[in-house]
């Protein structure tokens, strides 16, 4: 995993990568206009974090450890739902 890159899963690798603590402060100064907006408005301000994560320099990631033991970008869907 690179400086931009959260990590997803259950367990300590997570919950205490630096990057991820940094993803959270992101989701946090977002949730109250979050909690206020309607449902449509909702998926719309997590596809506005996903995409402002990966525009990031270098690009953010969101990444699972796969059968291999390598990480895969889990793509911007399921992304956006666990934003959500």
């Amino acid at each position: 995993p690179g400086l931009k890159d959260c990590l997803t899963g259950r367990g300590g690798h997570t919950n205490h990568h630096p990057v991820n603590n940094k993803f959270c402060k992101v989701i946090d100064d977002n949730k109250a206009a979050y909690k206020e907006s309607s449902l449509q408005d909702k998926s719309f301000r997590a596809i506005k974090i996903v995409q402002g994560w990966r525009s990031l320099n270098p690009p953010g990631r969101f990444l699972k450890i796969n059968q291999n033991g390598l990480w895969d970008d889990i793509g911007d869907e399921e992304t956006r739902i666990k934003v959500s």
